[in-house]
């Protein structure tokens, strides 16, 4: 056997010992349990320095700003701006269109799908069928990719909606 086997062949040897030593020599000597009433009283402390430290902080000068913005109702919508020429609606029975019009005014900007329920998305909010619309007696009676049927609570007046698709050109 030459010099450098030696060495290798000592060092796996020391390798070994270490690893049975550690693996069987230390399972012998089992961990005194901590005193419990010592770990809750450290998290407990732990605890509480850290909510003093959130708690102690103050807003900055941003981030008083954002939270005035964030809680201010908003003027207009911020992604979408749909034009007013937009809005979707039909004549109901007994009234003319430009009666209807001017009664109500809706907007289906979005449809979706997610497995058997269908979601429309009328004045910027989803609805599915059979919910009333915000501020409003009509409710969704039936919805589709293309169009949405909303009838009022009374179901004297329906109205078709058809879907606006807005280009961001």
């Amino acid at each position: 056997m030459s010099k450098r086997e030696k060495i290798i062949l000592a060092i796996t040897l020391l390798v070994g010992l270490y690893g049975f030593y550690s693996f069987i020599g230390t399972a012998a000597v089992k961990n005194k349990p901590k005193d419990a009433a010592k770990a809750v009283n450290d998290l407990t402390g732990f605890m509480t320095d850290i909510t003093q430290t959130i708690t102690g902080q103050t807003n900055t000068e941003s981030d008083d700003y954002i939270l005035k913005l964030a809680s201010d109702e908003w003027q207009r919508m911020p992604f979408v701006e749909p034009d007013s020429t937009s809005a979707s609606s039909a004549t109901a029975p007994g009234r003319t269109d430009s009666e209807t019009a001017a009664a109500v005014t809706f907007v289906y900007s979005g449809y979706l799908a997610l497995g058997k329920k269908q979601l429309a998305i009328i004045d910027g909010i989803e609805y599915e069928v059979g919910e009333q619309l915000a501020k409003t007696d009509y409710v969704v009676q039936q919805i589709t990719p293309r169009q949405v049927m909303v009838k009022s609570a009374d179901g004297k007046n329906g109205i078709t909606l058809t879907l606006d698709e807005i280009n961001m050109d």
